[in-house]
């Protein structure tokens, strides 16, 4: 029997349901309701209604909350209302029109909230009453309610209405006035919903309590849409490589955007394989926004520059237009933008020292992590690893090889690619624009920035001091292309034990030239090892006498 049929047997024989709202009749896609707050300051924000950032209007929201709890609590109630909260808000000039605000307040909780499916399933054709410790009058949750897909008639009571609380026990016998006998109450919290409903003389049903983790420290100091996703992950369960990648690609994309809008581009070419990803994200959000702003995907490689029709392509997609346009890259050398030449503005993670050249400079380009080696600290850190990114990123479909004519156009040529890179690759992306698409339906397309420490936040640990399942699960997929494009390889290239004691020097090169050091380190240090990054690798090395080319 399903839980929805087992708890829709356990209410026959009731003439009326009482039930709880938040965490049992619906429930937040976010693990701390106070996260709710950081949505509602980013659509404030949007909408002009305050000046405050996301979490600069969250501690304000929860300080005024608080104020206005121990000014009811002075007047013998158990609870103010949104209304008091919001004028004392205004009063404080964190916002400029209280009505409108709290309603933003409540479309905000619209975005964040789903029903709990095998409740909303249970009560379906009973009589309910929903009751809520809350400061959101009962016609709002009511709203909340229907929001979430219950009926259109439903009734909803609040704290906020009565000023008297379940927990305190007093809003019960101005429940049981309104519902027919016998009645049952559901609910998740221990004390208001099951002590306190059988001293007023309900029935009761406990269902259990969502707890979550608190938020960690290290989350808590990065920039606010950071903690909005992970937030929303300790409720997901996030699993898979893309919860590596989220963070990067949504704050490159914004940065890309931010770009664009500063220097008036109006037409942005994602390339082929690296800017997959930021031209789904880019596509969604400025099909919300309504910007005048065109985005391509550039089916374009190193390889396929040197193909006969390349420059045909170019011409054909726009790139010999009046411009600037931009070139979104993962970067580190700028060989596609030097290649195409013209008004071609760069746009990349990083580029390395090298890559400074006529052509390719700061005032041609854009780095979002990195620029020609500065900040050398991030630059280090990205470059122990510089295939990760290129893996995160990569588009699940083949590199270019080539183009060809066909229906008098010039169409791109994509090679074979390996079954598991390329499910690695969709798997990725899938698992990445689903967590974009929640958040942005919660944010209505309000995003703000994303620093540059924040956007590696996810993918450092890859980068510094990966867990072995990861490494493993990353080097099983055949991502490296192969000298002169014949196949791919994995990430490490495993040296057996032998080798290892026999030829340290070999390894120690094997290590130093792997395209992620730190995964390296970790696949080949047995487990009694501590654990370590590169950097302190090498460092041990050079001490006990051994040189990479010895």
């Amino acid at each position: 029997m399903s839980a929805a049929a087992t708890l829709a047997a356990r209410l026959t024989g009731f003439a009326a349901v009482t039930c709880d709202v938040f965490d049992t009749a619906i429930r937040r896609r976010l693990a701390r309701p106070e996260d709710v707050h950081l949505v509602t300051g980013a659509r404030l924000a949007a909408a002009g209604l305050t000046t405050l950032g996301p979490a600069a209007f969250q501690a304000a929201r929860i300080a005024a909350e608080a104020a206005m709890r121990a000014e009811a609590a002075a007047r013998g109630e158990d609870e103010p209302g949104i209304a008091e909260v919001y004028a004392h808000l205004a009063a404080c000039a964190v916002v400029s029109d209280a009505a409108a605000a709290a309603r933003v307040e409540l479309a905000a909780e619209m975005a964040v909230c789903e029903a709990v499916p095998e409740m909303r399933a249970a009560l379906a054709g009973r009589d309910v009453l929903f009751v809520s410790d809350n400061i959101l009058p009962g016609d709002w949750i009511a709203e909340l309610l229907v929001s979430c897909l219950y009926p259109g008639d439903a009734r909803a009571i609040s704290s906020a209405d009565t000023r008297a609380s379940k927990h305190s026990g007093r809003m019960y016998p101005l429940v049981m006035a309104q519902v027919a006998k016998p009645a049952v109450h559901i609910g998740d919290n221990p004390h208001s919903d099951e002590v306190q409903a059988r001293a007023a003389g309900l029935a009761t049903i406990a269902v259990p309590r969502r707890l979550f983790a608190p938020e960690d420290a290290e989350i808590a100091a990065l920039d606010w849409p950071a903690r909005l996703l992970h937030s929303h992950r300790r409720v997901m369960g996030a699993t898979g490589l893309h919860r590596y990648a989220t963070l990067l690609a949504i704050g490159w994309t914004l940065d890309i955007l931010a770009t664009a809008r500063a220097r008036g581009v109006r037409r942005i070419y994602f390339g082929a394989r690296d800017g997959w990803l930021p031209w789904q994200i880019a596509r969604r959000i400025l099909s919300r926004s309504g910007e005048a702003i065109e985005t391509r995907y550039l089916a374009l490689s190193r390889r396929g520059m040197e193909a006969p029709l390349a420059r045909n392509y170019l011409a054909q997609e726009g790139l010999g237009d009046a411009g600037p346009h931009i070139l979104v890259d993962v970067g580190w050398r700028g060989s596609i933008q030097a290649a195409i030449g013209g008004e071609v503005f760069g746009c990349y993670l990083g580029l390395l020292p090298e890559a400074l050249r006529p052509g390719i400079t700061p005032a041609t380009t854009h780095c979002a992590l990195f620029s020609f080696g500065h900040p050398a600290p991030l630059m280090d850190r990205v470059m122990d690893g510089y295939a990760l990114p290129e893996l995160l990123f990569s588009a699940p479909q083949g590199s270019v090889t080539g183009y060809e004519r066909r229906d008098g156009r010039i169409e791109p040529l994509f090679a074979d690619d390996d079954p598991t890179r390329a499910a690695a690759f969709a798997a990725i992306a899938e698992g990445v624009m689903a967590e974009f698409d929640a958040l942005d339906t919660m944010l209505a397309g309000a995003w703000g920035a994303i620093s540059a420490t924040t956007m590696l936040h996810d993918v450092l640990p890859l980068l510094t001091k990966p867990d072995l399942a990861a490494v493993r699960t990353i080097n099983a997929i055949p991502f490296i292309n192969g000298p002169h494009g014949a196949g791919h390889l994995p990430a490490i290239n495993r040296m057996p034990w032998h080798e290892l004691l026999l030829h340290p020097g070999r390894a120690l090169r094997r290590a130093r030239d792997c395209p992620w050091r730190a995964g390296w380190v970790r696949l080949h240090l047995p487990w009694p090892l501590p654990g370590m990054d590169y950097p302190d690798f090498a460092h041990r090395t050079r001490r006990l006498g051994l040189r990479p080319d010895a």
